[in-house]
């Protein structure tokens, strides 16, 4: 099967499952001796999972940089950086603009493999 780490983590830790291999372009630290599938042999194998804080379109720009900067704020605190860790989540804190690019980013790349299955977006 194919899952996110965090919630799988726990279940590989009490030999519930035995994973593979990571579909990331690189190892992930929760798992560091696991090898992502481009090294366990299909090359260049890469998708990701990503979780991130979204607003409604139309949000005036200044909450929208009131609510980034306290979450940025909150990702410092080493007590919510150790849990998340412990789960698996790997935080990268960054700006409403960077949070955009990735999204046109993961759209762009994506777009041609739903498009060629026939999926129906509405």
């Amino acid at each position: 099967m194919f899952d996110n780490i965090p919630s799988s983590l726990p279940h590989i830790k009490a030999g519930k499952l035995r994973a593979l291999a990571t579909t990331g372009a690189k190892r992930d630290p929760a798992l560091p001796d696991l090898p992502t599938i481009a090294e366990a042999g299909v090359p260049n194998y890469e998708s990701g999972v990503w979780f991130g804080l979204m607003v409604p379109a139309g949000t005036p720009k200044d909450i929208i940089g009131k609510l980034n900067a306290a979450a940025v704020q909150a990702t410092k605190s080493p007590e919510f950086r150790k849990r998340m860790t412990e789960l698996g989540y790997n935080i990268i804190p960054g700006t409403p603009e960077q949070m955009a690019a990735m999204n046109q980013a993961e759209v762009k790349r994506w777009s041609p493999i739903v498009k060629a299955s026939g999926a129906k977006v509405d």
